[in-house]
């Protein structure tokens, strides 16, 4: 066994991820409370939502469109379990 061996993880994002963690991990963190009034408590409810650019109207991103854009570039990697971690 080598124990001189180690792994490197990256940090994906994934469906199962509460909001508070993927918006923090993204820089979005702001936006947490008013996700949380919509009541969005993971990824996979943003996921499920066929309305998402009046989701991310009523938490208030529209007035950013960079952060609409992260937001997107985002979900989209959680969708594909790959894309954009960190290490």
């Amino acid at each position: 066994i080598d124990l001189t061996h180690t792994h490197t993880y990256t940090r994906v994002p994934c469906l199962f991820m509460s909001m508070e963690d993927f918006l923090r991990d993204h820089g979005l963190q702001e936006y947490y409370p008013r996700f949380m009034a919509q009541g969005i408590d993971e990824v996979e409810d943003v996921r499920r939502e066929r309305r998402l650019d009046a989701l991310l109207d009523s938490v208030g991103m529209t007035a950013n469109p960079g952060h609409i854009k992260k937001f997107k570039e985002a979900l989209s990697g959680a969708g594909s379990g790959g894309g954009g971690g960190q290490k």
